[in-house]
């Protein structure tokens, strides 16, 4: 069982205190072992847990990824056997907690990023190239109610405001100027390895997306869409109709 983590000491320091009052001595590249016991009482500021070496674009800083050693970093959790009660869960929480007033900067906060950089030509594989990787298994005995790969989720009580947009999914770009061989688009669905997708999207009747559409039939709907702040509506009708 893995009893410490390999951290990155307060720049400059050559012994680290713990929280304990124990000291580590430094090494020469700036890291000690710590107690896992430790990371969720560490209020030294200064500290930062670190796996390998940033570089933008220069190999040979972070942890070597080859086809014996898939991951860089793994978590493995489980239900130890008993069935958990109502709650939220997961193997992981990152947290970012934003308590100060913003000027008027270019300024983006996030709880977490998945960043994948290419500086070479991956345009011959087949597979995907991702950020960020959202799974949701299931084997030939499991069952869910409701389930996804990613569940983007957003909280805007009374009292709240959302300035210019809110959304649960947001597409954006740095810089989209690059040769479009194939099209760039906010969303893409391709086809699956095995079956088919039943539709493109699932909308709740009561979920602020579908309204009726009043010229037509019962069975027609009006799916609303936002055009630079102005609100739009797409007629849609039943399939077969």
């Amino acid at each position: 069982m893995i009893t410490t983590v390999k951290m990155r000491a307060p720049l400059g320091a050559s012994v680290a205190y713990l929280p304990d009052g124990s000291t580590k001595t430094v090494d020469s590249n700036g890291f000690i072992d710590c107690p896992i016991a430790f990371i969720n009482t560490l209020e030294n500021s200064g500290w930062t847990v670190e796996a390998g070496e940033f570089s933008s674009a220069t190999v040979g800083n972070g942890f070597a990824i080859s086809a014996v050693q898939t991951y860089a970093k793994r978590i493995c959790a489980d239900d130890a056997g008993a069935a958990l009660p109502a709650g939220s869960f997961r193997a992981e929480e990152i947290r970012m907690l934003l308590a100060t007033a913003l000027g008027a900067t270019d300024t983006s906060i996030g709880g977490a990023e998945g960043h994948l950089k290419v500086v070479a030509d991956g345009s011959a594989s087949i597979g995907h190239l991702y950020g960020l990787w959202g799974y949701l298994e299931m084997s030939a005995a499991g069952k869910v109610n409701v389930g996804a790969g990613v569940y983007g989720m957003l909280d805007c009580p009374s009292g709240a405001v959302v300035a210019s947009v809110g959304a649960c999914f947001l597409a954006g770009s740095n810089d989209l100027r690059g040769t479009h061989t194939g099209p760039i688009v906010g969303f893409a669905i391709q086809n699956p390895v095995a079956g088919t997708f039943d539709g493109a999207f699932s909308f709740g009747g009561s979920s602020g997306a579908i309204s009726n559409h009043a010229a037509g039939s019962p069975a027609s709907k009006q799916l609303l869409i936002y055009i630079d702040g102005v609100q739009y509506a797409i007629n849609i009708c039943a399939v077969g109709s």
